[in-house]
């Protein structure tokens, strides 16, 4: 699975961190980390070592154009027919195995649901904090079938991509997945997430919403208690 960390000047920090979390799960998964810069081009970032590769150029503006024209941008650069997690870096892993068992969820489709192209937690109004539509999370797995990048490409460039893929026929709702391995907890208003999400999710791989980054030093610790055993 292709694991994508994104992150601009004011979340690099964490996505470093998040980057450092996903190289120790288990499993042979590509972790590629792309970088926005206040100029708005996007890089990939390499090793110490290695180079930054450019892109291209996304939108330098504020939220929702930013973000779109920068999942867009990295999404022409996935290869096709590829599980790619969209890992924010106010998402934090939850164990090890994590990335594992999200790549054998995209693996065990049935014939009959290889058009299935997102899983992740599937957002309801009036059940779901600020969800203003039915959508999946933006952190989620995206399978590149053409029919989800031609999606993307059609996206309103000027709105929140997780918000309109699932909308205004883009994508019908039988190609996502929700499960229970992926949640996002981030509402505008709510209190900030404490590490006692861990136990009261605990099938979830991916908890999305740690703004603080309390989650991801409990999520550490666990991690370096792992490595011990």
């Amino acid at each position: 699975m292709i694991v994508v960390i994104p992150s601009w000047m004011g979340d690099f920090a964490m996505a470093h961190e998040l980057a450092n979390l996903a190289g120790q799960c288990a499993g042979d998964h590509s972790i590629l980390r792309y970088h926005r810069q206040d100029d708005g081009y996007v890089v990939q970032c390499k090793d110490d070592d290695g180079p930054e590769i450019t892109v291209g150029k996304a939108w330098s503006g504020g939220w929702p154009r930013s973000c779109t024209s920068m999942f867009k941008l990295i999404m022409r650069d996935m290869p096709v027919n590829s599980p790619v997690l969209w890992l924010e870096p106010d998402a934090v892993l939850t164990r090890p195995s994590a990335l594992n068992e999200l790549d054998e969820l995209c693996q065990s489709r049935k014939p009959f649901d290889l058009k299935r192209c997102v899983f992740g937690h599937w957002k309801v109004p009036g059940f779901t904090p600020d969800a203003p539509v039915e959508h999946y999370s933006g952190c989620s797995v995206y399978v590149t079938t053409p029919e989800l990048l031609d999606a993307v490409e059609r996206v309103n460039p000027n709105k929140s991509w997780d918000l309109e893929l699932f909308n205004r026929r883009k994508l019908p709702v039988h190609r996502g997945y929700p499960t229970s391995l992926i949640r996002c907890l981030w509402h505008r208003d709510g209190p900030p997430i404490e590490p006692d999400v861990l136990e009261k999710y605990p099938e979830a791989c991916v908890i999305h919403g740690d703004k603080r980054g309390v989650l991801l030093r409990a999520v550490q610790d666990r991690f370096r208690q792992e490595t011990k055993k």
